[in-house]
């Protein structure tokens, strides 16, 4: 799965810019099986494209800041840090 276009509007470096409000970090996910912490993640914002990437690609990882995304970092299945954030 991937995401769909990127969005930034407001030009936002960080996620609270691109909330304008709303929640847009989940820390109380970390330690968590990813799978419900991306059914949480996507309840409380349905605009945003969640998706759960392993730990061991984090450094491989092509990063665009982007107003519509979150991405898990999972360890084995559990979200891990970088807690998810709008990014």
């Amino acid at each position: 799965m991937g995401f769909p276009p990127c969005t930034n509007p407001r030009k936002c470096q960080d996620s609270a810019c691109c909330t304008q409000g709303k929640k847009c970090e989940w820390p109380e996910l970390l330690g968590k099986h990813a799978d419900v912490a991306k059914r949480i993640i996507e309840r409380d914002d349905p605009q945003v494209t969640v998706l759960i990437q392993s730990k061991d690609s984090m450094n491989n990882f092509n990063y665009e800041f982007c107003c519509n995304r979150v991405i898990i970092f999972a360890y084995h299945g559990v979200v891990d840090i970088p807690y998810p954030q709008v990014g």
